[in-house]
């Protein structure tokens, strides 16, 4: 049996949270979204007594019911090619593609698995192998429902920003940011997450070192994400509110509620949405001064 490799060509992964409008999406030469219907479950099992040396644990066995992860996917992403992104991974173009999703939808999508071969393939295949990919048993975000069906708007969007993801990718800062962003909706906490959200907008603004950051980036995301000046005036009150109760969680240890943790998520998924539709980072403070 080969040794499983998610970097290696081609890869395949089943996605939750979305449902495609039509049987198959090509998002860019060697990237594609195709309906099916994929499960991934497990059952801890309570065994007593020790296994034998190379051999499988003895019955009785009892499941133990609780808690645990179940994901079903109605969506197969494909990547065969990924001369498209700039020197991407296999495995970084997955994760690439459902964390661009992850800012369009309002449902939790996740790549639950990945194998070397079409999912549905896999019974009939000799010597194939899945792995677990993004297996958080905590996963945060605004979620109106369970799968969000992809109209052809936000197929083109994805199609035009996944390129442009990857171009910035090469720029440390942007890399930094929306890994980070990214990294924060899988925390289990909405305290951590709202902490690294407030980190991932401190580092797309080039602010983390700023004197007076409460105000640097209360100007440079409400510049950013407004529409009009009043917009903007309305934008900087509400995130001067929230990054300070960004301050008190990490000098204080406050809670933060639901609907800041909301808020936080909603600023800085408008923000990156911005830089991916303008194909360029917000300048940075310190090259202004240069």
């Amino acid at each position: 049996m080969p040794v499983p490799d998610k970097d290696t060509l081609p890869l395949y992964g089943c996605m939750t949270g979305i449902v495609l409008p039509e049987p198959r999406v090509e998002l860019a030469p060697g990237i594609a979204l195709s309906q099916g219907y994929f499960q991934v479950f497990s059952t801890p099992i309570l065994a007593f007594k020790e296994a034998p040396p190379g051999q499988h644990t003895p019955a009785p066995w009892v499941p133990v019911r609780g808690d645990f992860n179940s994901y079903l996917s109605r969506v197969e992403l494909a990547v065969t090619d990924t001369g498209a992104l700039e020197g991407f991974s296999p495995s970084q173009a997955l994760w690439l593609v459902a964390a661009l999703l992850r800012l369009r939808a309002e449902s939790p999508v996740r790549v639950a698995a990945v194998a070397n071969a079409p999912l549905a393939s896999l019974p009939d295949i000799k010597d194939p192998w899945a792995l677990a990919f993004e297996a958080s048993g905590h996963q945060t975000g605004i979620f109106r429902t369970q799968y969000t069906e992809l109209t052809v708007a936000d197929i083109t969007w994805l199609a035009a920003a996944l390129p442009i993801a990857a171009r910035l990718y090469h720029d440390e800062r942007f890399m930094r940011a929306f890994t980070v962003f990214d990294e924060s909706l899988w925390s289990g906490r909405i305290e951590v997450g709202a902490v690294l959200i407030w980190t991932a907008m401190e580092i797309l603004f080039d602010l983390s070192g700023a004197q007076h950051k409460t105000k640097a980036i209360c100007s440079a995301l409400s510049a950013h994400v407004a529409v009009d000046e009043r917009d903007r005036d309305r934008a900087y009150n509400v995130i001067r509110e929230l990054y300070e109760k960004r301050g008190r969680v990490v000098h204080s240890g406050w809670s933060v509620q639901s609907y800041d943790y909301a808020q936080s998520f909603a600023l800085a998924r408008a923000a990156f949405v911005k830089v991916l539709d303008d194909a360029q980072l917000p300048k940075s403070p310190k090259r202004a001064l240069q």
